[in-house]
């Protein structure tokens, strides 16, 4: 009898840890992944101060932003999403505005983010050399990011 009840004890204690676990886990990946953009963010703003004349232009700044950018696009972040860590999660409501779709639609977000890992080859490349080429090459980032955003990630 002692032993059944220990039994239930001990697995419903496993029961409770290991949802415990879990859920800090999607804390870890859904707030890791915001920082992972913050980065993004970081750099397209030096970018786009740049782009619009706030900031004088300095090509070597420009390129290392350049840099940055596509090494967050060729870096693989899929830990950072897992299934279920959407803003339709009753523990994750507040926290995130990733849509569902992100996970039913994998091909496409897929394709999404080869194109903006394209486009940022080719900004590194060409949009780094001038003020000129780097605010029309910047526009095209813009709207490889803005392509993915507006899909996926819901208005908060």
């Amino acid at each position: 009898m002692i032993l059944n009840r220990l039994k239930v004890v001990l697995f419903t204690f496993t029961l409770l840890t290991a949802g415990t676990a879990w859920a800090v886990d999607m804390d870890s990946a859904v707030e890791a992944r915001q920082a992972f953009m913050k980065v993004y963010e970081f750099n397209l703003d030096l970018l786009s101060d740049m782009a619009s004349g706030d900031t004088r232009f300095n090509r070597r700044r420009a390129q290392v932003a350049a840099n940055n950018l596509l090494a967050l696009a060729r870096m693989n972040n899929t830990a950072m999403w897992p299934i279920d860590t959407d803003e339709t999660h009753p523990l994750l409501r507040d926290k995130t505005s990733a849509k569902a779709q992100v996970w039913e639609e994998v091909s496409d977000v897929a394709y999404r983010h080869a194109t903006l890992t394209r486009t940022l080859e080719r900004f590194a490349w060409y949009g780094t050399r001038d003020a000129r080429s780097l605010k029309r090459e910047l526009k095209n980032v813009q709207s490889a990011c803005k392509g993915c955003h507006q899909r996926y990630r819901s208005k908060r």
